[in-house]
């Protein structure tokens, strides 16, 4: 990333009422702020005056013919004729625009031109990298350190800005302290789960396991300490020398032994000692658990066994899953795991006609379900049977994972948020009217497990699998791409 010195420029008289910012969404105040430096607005007099391009690069030439050099303020964008609002452009020692790198207008002050060559103002997300640059309206990025600032957009929050990138860098670092920085750039207060595991912080920021000396964390992941809730029993993901808390039902060994176990969502620890009057309950399924853990499931009670004792039928609706007591046929899906396999820790099984959808997880050379849920099916069954129809063979890997099945602008209206593409396609026009275009392929029309506009089991969907809003979110930011999906009816044959 290319960094370059200023250059001062002398002020053409603009009036300090003409540099306010031209919205009020770019009023953001860097805290602490540096001291504003001059900012000169241009006004193009001659013929030739304005931008100009040369090879790769821009130039703004002044009233004077010359290229200007430093600050400037304009409400036209490069190549652009037409106004579109006033913003700030830095200008490099040899007249050339600054884009997509950070540049140093003062002795101690830093702007981050964005790649369309005007400079961050308030907080804006490099797409590249990532990172979340914070900057006051004349450009100004706040100071490397702890920022506490209600000026970007989400309310009153605590950020830190790295001293080298000039940015709120996203995931975990000990600068500081140690602390986790979310994709909107202000640090994790509470919990968060990520792909890794779950991340816990107090009001400060300062994660909970700041206070794990990583040498005591054994060889399979666990770790007994007192983290504010007594002596108590954690399983840890360890990533890059982080540690996330594994929660929720998970599979894990323990002396070498599989055993699944279940951590609390909000403390991280694994649930201990539950009874039959006090059980561990996950997805219709009631648990009691020892004294390291382990989880044993307790018996249904003479309950029926679908499948076994009644045929096998379809829930009425996404939010209420019935058949978390169906051993027989999760057992047999387990299976289907092993001899199938996946690239990752997870396997997914998407059954069309009964609108099931199960999430295992590895555990040693087994798969253990640990999420079953309901779904809103599609009109079209991509299953290794009907491969004479469609062409697709029943067994795919997640490739991709977007905040939206359809182009992004569609995001938050409801439906199809969070989508995991496992069959990717092209069109090559927008046939849906609503796709995303993708530069080299074509329009997106790819199948993928989505939240679904429905709270109803049934099969209306195209060709994509319809989970309610937050399984569809879990899926999009846990379940890692290359993840196995397999897609089938059950009465096809193909498994049962």
């Amino acid at each position: 990333m290319r960094m370059t010195s200023a250059v001062g420029l002398a002020t053409l008289g603009v009036s300090a009422a003409l540099l306010a910012s031209p919205a009020a969404a770019l009023a953001a105040t860097a805290a602490p702020a540096q001291a504003a430096e001059a900012v000169s607005l241009h006004a193009a007099t001659r013929a030739d005056a304005g931008w100009v391009r040369s090879g790769d690069s821009w130039s703004y030439l002044g009233a004077d013919g010359e290229p200007i050099r430093g600050w400037l303020v304009t409400d036209v964008l490069p190549g652009e004729s037409d106004p579109t609002g006033l913003q700030r452009y830095w200008l490099k020692d040899d007249g050339t625009l600054a884009a997509g790198e950070l540049v140093q207008s003062g002795e101690s002050s830093w702007a981050y031109a964005r790649p369309e060559g005007y400079v961050v103002r308030g907080a804006w997300a490099d797409p590249a990298t990532g990172n979340v640059y914070l900057a006051n309206n004349d450009g100004l990025l706040a100071s490397p350190g702890w920022v506490v600032s209600d000026a970007y957009g989400h309310g009153l929050q605590r950020y830190y800005v790295d001293p080298d990138a000039h940015a709120c860098v996203p995931g975990v670092s000990g600068l500081g302290w140690l602390h986790y920085t979310t994709a909107d750039g202000y640090v994790l207060r509470g919990t968060a789960s990520t792909e890794h595991g779950t991340l816990i912080a107090d009001n400060d920021g300062l994660l909970a396991t700041a206070a794990v000396d990583p040498a005591l964390v054994d060889a399979e992941g666990w770790y007994v300490g007192d983290l504010g809730q007594g002596l108590q029993r954690y399983a840890f993901n360890v990533v890059d020398g982080a540690l996330y808390f594994r929660t929720g039902l998970f599979a894990a060994t323990i002396g070498g032994a599989p055993a699944e176990f279940y951590g609390a969502p909000d403390g991280g620890y694994v649930v201990r000692n539950a009874t039959a009057a006090s059980p561990v309950s996950v997805n219709g399924r009631s648990y009691s658990s020892d004294n390291e853990g382990r989880l044993t499931e307790l018996s249904s009670g003479g309950a029926e066994r679908p499948g076994i004792d009644s045929p096998r039928e379809r829930d009425p609706y996404i939010a209420t899953v019935t058949w978390g007591d169906d051993a027989a046929y999760i057992e047999r899906l387990a299976e289907v795991a092993a001899e199938v396999g996946s690239d990752t820790d997870y396997f997914i099984s998407f059954d069309n006609e009964l609108c099931r959808v199960i999430v295992f997880e590895r555990a040693g050379a087994g798969w253990v379900a640990t999420h079953l849920w309901n779904c809103h099916g599609a009109r079209k069954t991509y299953s290794a049977a009907n491969q004479h129809l469609y062409g697709w063979g029943g067994v795919y890997k997640i490739s991709e994972h977007q905040i939206c099945a359809w182009d992004d602008s569609y995001f938050g209206i409801g439906y199809n948020d969070w989508a995991s593409c496992f069959i990717e396609y092209y069109e090559t026009s927008n046939v849906t009217g609503h796709s995303r275009y993708v530069e080299g392929k074509g329009w997106e029309n790819c199948a993928s497990i989505h939240a679904s506009a429905y709270d109803y089991t049934g099969n209306t969907n195209s060709g994509c699998c319809g989970l309610a809003y937050d399984n569809a979110k879990w899926v999009h930011d846990v379940v890692p791409l290359g993840t196995t999906v397999i897609e089938f009816d059950y009465s096809d044959g193909t498994y049962f």
